[in-house]
């Protein structure tokens, strides 16, 4: 008597089942090992750009202390001015090898970017930089620390880059990010890198808002940073923990990831889903 196909059939179709999984999965952790190689790559080539990284500036450095804004120095003015010279490059608008707070100085003030009191006009930045804009430099904080910390979590998952204002107005940082519950600053005049372990709350008052042109076509290691930080991984975590479960997960994880590395190569948003689809089609 012949043996019944019905169950054999049901076998082989789980394991091409599960092999075209097993295959579909592990080209997409190749793809995901590439892209984060190529995000290593990118920002460390970003990182060592100047003699020191652009989060480690410092209005006192004496590579540019002595530059005037107009009638006054970076070192003893110059806060502002420097912190804005660390969003330009944390941005990626700027990536020249010698650009610097010094630099940033000197152009802006070639275009008469600061008055007789050595305040900085905003709009030279946009002048200068035609890629960043000034969206509002006069946006206000109010409430207590944790209702501060959220607004700027807010403008940053906005795409924003952000001056802040601190000591009520007498010193500028710039905001590098955020990490859980601490907004995280590049200070151009101390080593400390928490915002609210630094600075009084109360006198965090005001924030410069910057952005990217929608229409420019730079590569930003920043939003990668933002992207990472603000990712919901809970969605990647497998339902269940069988074989083609766990590699679903690696597999959606691996796509976001990919598709925030096409991004941060400055591709349109169509042409990143015109790549992902076609990626798709190959293992399909």
């Amino acid at each position: 008597m012949t043996k019944p196909l019905r169950n054999t059939h049901r076998t082989e179709d789980v394991y091409c089942c599960r092999h075209c999984t097993f295959v579909k999965g592990i080209a997409f952790i190749l793809a995901f090992a590439a892209a984060f190689a190529g995000v290593l790559y990118v920002t460390q080539a970003h990182a060592t750009a100047s003699a020191l990284p652009y989060t480690e500036w410092k209005q006192s450095d004496p590579a540019w202390s002595s530059v005037k804004l107009s009638s006054r120095t970076i070192k003893s003015v110059g806060c502002l001015a420097t912190s804005i010279a660390m969003l330009l490059e944390h941005s990626c608008v700027v990536t020249a090898e010698d650009f610097d707070p010094g630099v940033f100085v000197k152009t802006l003030r070639k275009a008469g970017g600061f008055d007789s009191n050595n305040n900085l006009l905003w709009d030279t930045i946009t002048k200068c930089y035609p890629d960043f804009e000034v969206v509002d430099a006069w946006t206000q904080l109010s409430g207590s620390q944790a209702e501060k910390t959220k607004q700027i979590m807010k403008y940053l998952e906005e795409g924003y880059y952000i001056a802040a204002n601190v000591r009520s107005g007498g010193h500028w940082v710039a905001v590098h990010s955020a990490d859980n519950d601490a907004i995280i600053m590049m200070d151009p005049a101390s080593e400390e890198t928490q915002l609210f372990t630094k600075y009084k709350a109360d006198g965090v008052t005001r924030l410069a808002l910057l952005r990217v042109k929608a229409d420019a076509v730079i590569a930003t290691p920043a939003k990668i940073e933002k992207w990472w930080g603000f990712a919901d991984w809970d969605k990647f975590w497998p339902q269940d923990s069988s074989f083609t479960g766990i590699l679903c997960a690696i597999t959606s994880m691996a796509a976001e990831v990919c598709t925030a590395v096409l991004q941060f190569l400055g591709l349109s948003e169509d042409t990143v889903n015109g790549i992902l689809s076609a990626a798709a089609s190959l293992f399909s």
